[in-house]
């Protein structure tokens, strides 16, 4: 139960923030902040533990036999979970400081970054290889509109999400495939059964899956150009994604796959060669780049790099200090952009070029990037300088059984090093030394404290090391089988690691001087730029997409309905060869044959009719009569919802033909007889084959368990809505989330439509043209008539208390939320047809997206409720009310339903129903709005 806290607490934080902060402005990073710190205690109480070797574990089956979720907290899980939730604290310390009051990215990134920490904590903890994949998915999404939030970074952000989309992918085609070899998704499981993976055929498609996953994410060769194009996210964005979070989790995955693949050389050479030559190449990058987040960005590819080879050597010791490097490069990275962010934000540039001598007028920041870059440049006493020196021990070993792979990854990690000693005094020197260049503002004290405090930890954690070396220890054995057999200390006496980082920092310190030199030559090197090979490659596949729709796009109904159609005939066809009557058909009574001939007749009233008003009432009968077919037998439940569902497409449809000519336009009489025969024989088709397969054999097995086990489970006598809300309960969830985006997507297609405002719509009935103009703004209805007008303001509140009373009995006789929730529908229809748009738009009762949402919301959080008690979605049961009421529990999660389907008709009505004034100005208007009457209030959803 802890860890599923640990996964969810942010993700609740995140949906809280939005209202917090009407209140609280840019605050409420504060309150996320506090969330985060909070996990921090918890997941370190469980420290002394996992440095024993214990292992956390949760699990809460989905579904008998099936999915379940399964969490895992172990040494490397907590690792990676406290950088997620530490560097969070800060992240959102720093966030307080960076944005205005005013700015509205202070309170969406907060959000934002907190639901991205649920996810990556999810990918961390998840030992189910299929969670891991969901919560992975999240990262890429939630990433995306932290980075093209804004809008500056809308292409940055589509590289990421598709490059790391491509990436998701190819993780669930390898979860696939290792499930497939073991026979069973769980981590733990997988990991246990190493030899049954290397030795099945799918061994060698799963590493390149694994390979292309993690290298997508972790921005590895080729994969690497997205990173640095994300970097127009706000300073605490990078931060936290691209330095301490996301791109680990590329990192996570390899790590956590590591002891599967132990020993097989496709798995060892890939990731050594992988991430040697990605280390190499950002480091050199990086020292060329005059922007300070471009050179973090390639800095971070080449420390990626770094991580990703040492876990190719797969020894424990390499093993073990990846991991930990992961902790030292969190720390540092994480310091050097709040600095970076700093610094842009008192100056208001970052190019290099221009900066220097900012340590006079940044102290606090200039100390922190200071330490910051030489623990990049890993040089001691900071927390860096251990991690580089035991990395190139673990070079220095080698891989067994394979020397000239160690010595190969040696010496592409030992040029890498040289970049990085480089490009980190490069940042100090021409950011906080030398001529002032640039005139700076003091920050704040609290702008500067997280950064200083992440680079001071930096600073105290390389002299206390050996204090890590338990952490290392059952790191080694835990990925790596064996114990590592090294003690963190910042001196081990002369040794080839040392020699070797002497070496480096030499040579880095002659690549600075010579940095124009290697400048020039790395601008005349003829490499291809990866961002304009996937913008090319990107625009190519929509011009071809565009191309292709254009063939098909077309204003007609029929060139949509036409190939369906085809292809439905074809499917009959074959089907009425090839099957067989089972059973024996009850004969259907006289008043079944009178009802046909009836919705026969009013179907032909459909094609004939030449007026629209026309077509609709034909069509509304043909739905009474299917209504009535259906009470007929014995389905008063699905009638009464045929009935209302009629009644409120007739309207709907009537609220869009008032904008519409009052004929349909005549189609020529080859097309008309094309669409006839196409019709009849459609129709023709699927009437043989429900003759020839529907209700032959009598009621189902899973119908008869229904009708006997509803009551007696549920307490419900109505079984029909007993299966909607507590049998399919979480089915029905699903369908009113539909239901929610459907009003979300009539909300944003009217109020927010690029084409421009609708045109006022026509009242029916009216007799002159200033009637039709004006019956929006006089209060007028859309229906002119002053007895409809009386009739609504007596049936509308009966209809109000009817849907209530339908929604009460629904668990025990016909009714229920859905039912309820057409009821009430109808009273707003028939306010808007009698009243006008004014009237529900003025109403606080008939609000889009208060309704939709707030039924949303009941209805999940009281299904998901019963998780913790029950063990199932939305438990079951009774509810004594005061005065000894017994009602279903499941009509709280009725009423959710009910709330629903009324915002989506007053979505309808409120949003297709509208118009605008036609004397506005077009160019005052700037979409669609409400129109502009002295009382009328300000628009709202």
């Amino acid at each position: 139960m802890l860890l599923a806290l640990v996964v969810t607490a942010p993700i609740v934080a995140a949906a809280l923030t939005p209202v917090l902060g009407r209140w609280l402005g840019r605050n409420v990073a504060a309150f996320n902040g506090l969330v985060l710190l909070a996990l921090v205690v918890v997941l370190l109480r469980e420290l002394p533990g996992v440095l024993d070797g214990e292992v956390v574990t949760f699990s809460q089956a989905w579904i008998p036999s099936g999915p379940s979720l399964d969490l895992r907290l172990d040494a490397l899980a907590l690792v990676f979970a406290l950088v997620v939730t530490l560097i969070g604290v800060l992240v959102m310390a720093y966030a307080l400081r960076y944005f205005a009051h005013d700015d509205p990215d202070a309170v969406r990134i907060p959000a934002l970054l907190a639901l991205f920490a649920g996810a990556m904590l999810g990918v961390v903890l998840a030992d189910d290889i299929f969670l891991l994949f969901v919560a992975w998915e999240l990262t890429s999404i939630t990433s995306f509109f932290l980075i093209g939030g804004t809008g500056k970074g809308a292409k940055g952000a589509t590289r990421a999400l598709l490059v790391t989309g491509i990436g998701g992918l190819a993780l669930l085609a390898a979860a696939i495939l290792i499930e497939s070899a073991v026979g069973s998704p769980t981590l733990s499981v997988i990991t246990a059964q190493a030899a049954t993976v290397q030795g099945s055929s799918l061994a060698v498609p799963a590493v390149i899956l694994l390979l292309l996953a993690a290298g997508t994410k972790s921005a590895q060769v080729p994969f690497h150009f997205w990173l640095p194009g994300a970097m127009v996210a706000p300073t605490p964005v990078s931060t936290y994604l691209h330095a301490a979070t996301m791109v680990k989790a590329g990192v996570y995955l390899l790590l956590r796959m590591a002891p599967t693949f132990d020993g097989f050389m496709v798995w060892h050479v890939s990731l050594v060669l992988i991430g040697g030559a990605t280390a190499v190449l950002g480091a050199w990058v990086a020292l060329v780049q005059r922007d300070l987040k471009r050179l973090m960005a390639y800095s971070t590819v080449s420390q990626l790099g770094l991580m990703t080879a040492l876990v190719g050597l797969g020894t424990p010791l390499a093993l073990g200090i990846a991991t930990i490097h992961v902790l030292a490069h969190a720390l540092f990275k994480a310091a050097l952009f709040m600095t970076v962010g700093i610094v842009d934000h008192e100056t208001g540039t970052r190019d290099l070029d221009r900066l220097g001598g900012l340590r006079h007028a940044l102290p606090l920041t200039a100390a922190a990037g200071t330490l910051a870059a030489l623990s990049m440049a890993g040089l001691p006493p900071l927390l860096g300088f251990i991690t580089k020196e035991e990395a190139l021990a673990a070079l220095v070993k080698g891989v067994p059984g394979s020397a000239w792979l160690g010595t190969v990854g040696l010496v592409l990690i030992v040029l890498a090093s040289i970049g990085t000693v480089a490009y980190s005094l490069r940042y100090v020197s021409g950011t906080f030394f030398g001529p002032v260049r640039t005139e700076a503002h003091h920050a704040p004290v609290g702008f500067e404290l997280p950064a200083l405090l992440l680079a001071v930890a930096g600073l105290v954690l390389g002299p206390l090391s050996s204090r890590l070396t338990p952490l290392l220890e059952v790191l080694g054995i835990q990925l790596g089988g064996a114990s590592p057999g090294v003690k963190l200390a910042l001196w081990h006496g002369l040794t080839v690691p040392l020699g070797l980082s002497v070496l480096v920092v030499s040579l880095g310190l002659l690549a600075l001087r010579a940095r124009p030199r290697i400048e020039a030559l790395v601008d005349g090197l003829a490499r291809p730029s990866g961002e304009r090979v996937f913008d090319r490659a990107h625009d190519s596949v929509l011009r071809t997409g565009a191309s292709v729709g254009r063939t098909a796009s077309s204003h007609a109904l029929a060139t949509y309905l036409l190939p369906p159609m085809a292809v439905a005939l074809v499917l009959i066809g074959r089907s009425l060869l090839t099957v067989t009557p089972a059973g024996v058909l009850p004969v259907s009574p006289p008043l079944d044959w009178v009802l046909i001939a009836l919705i026969a007749g009013a179907i032909a009233g459909v094609v004939q009719a030449r007026s629209r008003i026309a077509a609709v009432a034909a069509l509304g009968l043909t739905g009474f009569l299917i209504a009535g077919w259906f009470a007929l037998h014995g389905a008063p439940d699905l009638a009464l919802t045929q009935l209302l569902v009629e009644t409120l497409t007739v309207a709907v449809v009537i609220v869009v033909f008032r904008r519409l000519p009052d004929t349909f336009a005549r189609s020529g009489r080859i097309r008309r007889r094309i669409a006839a025969a196409t019709a009849a024989l459609v129709g023709t088709g699927v009437g043989a084959l429900a003759w020839l397969t529907v209700g032959r054999n009598g009621r189902s097995d899973v119908g008869s368990r229904f009708l006997v086990e509803a009551e007696p489970i549920t307490g419900g006598d109505n079984v029909v809505n007993t299966i909607l809300v507590d049998f399919r309960a979480l089915d029905t969830l699903g369908e009113i989330g539909v239901l929610l985006i459907a009003a979300l997507g009539i909300y944003a297609l009217v109020r927010h439509s690029e084409l421009g405002p609708l045109g006022p719509p026509r009242t029916l009935g009216a007799t002159s043209d200033a009637a039709r103009r004006s019956d929006q703004y006089l209060g007028t209805g859309a229906i002119d008539s002053v007895i409809l007008r009386l009739m609504t303001s007596a049936i509308a509140p009966v209809m109000i208390v009817t849907s209530l009373w339908l929604l009460l009995r629904g668990h025990d006789a016909v009714g229920g939320g859905f039912i309820g929730g057409l009821t009430a529908g109808s009273a707003a229809v028939l306010l808007y047809l009698s009243q006008g748009h004014q009237r529900l738009w003025q109403s606080r009762w008939f609000r889009t997206m208060p309704t939709v949402g707030s039924g949303l919301i009941i209805a999940a959080v009281y299904g998901l409720a019963g998780l913790p008690t029950s063990g199932n979605f939305l438990a079951g049961g009774k509810l004594t009310l005061p005065g000894d009421l017994t009602v279903a529990s499941s009509l709280i999660f009725d009423v959710g339903v009910f709330l629903v389907v009324i915002g989506l008709v007053v979505a309808v009505l409120r949003h297709l129903g509208q118009g605008l004034a036609e004397d506005e100005p077009v160019a005052a208007r700037g979409g669609p709005r409400e129109p502009s009457t002295a009382d009328a209030p300000e628009v709202v959803a």
